[in-house]
């Protein structure tokens, strides 16, 4: 394995585990996007779908960051719906996010990677 994609670390048990680099740096920023999702929400009262969303993140990200396979699960699931809304909004609206588009795909093509989703469910 790279050496570079893998971070090793010693875990609650005092055992040695390797985490994924990438998956890490998803988490985080799952977190300060489920963040400032939940604290602009509640400062400008937004619906509550937005503060699920956002808690929905938040939670991700504390999955990820252990490795827990429901938080691969649920990622995959949350990309998806991400990415299927950017292109709702493509043909209803007219105008298209290609980041949202991309990263959503990135996100998805990298979890699925074998040695990746083998962290979560090895």
């Amino acid at each position: 394995m790279n050496e570079s994609v893998w971070q090793e670390e010693i875990d609650n048990n005092g055992e040695s585990a390797q985490r994924p680099v990438v998956v890490r740096i998803i988490a985080v920023a799952m977190f300060l996007n489920g963040l400032v999702t939940v604290v602009t929400g509640l400062m400008f009262e937004a619906e509550p779908y937005v503060l699920a969303s956002g808690a929905v993140a938040l939670l991700l990200s504390l999955g990820l960051w252990k490795l827990w396979s429901w938080a691969w699960i649920g990622t995959i699931l949350l990309q998806i719906v991400a990415l299927g809304t950017a292109i709702y909004y493509w043909y209803t609206l007219g105008s298209i996010n290609f980041w949202s588009i991309g990263i959503a795909i990135i996100i998805i093509l990298y979890l699925v990677r074998s040695e990746i989703r083998d962290a979560f469910f090895g």
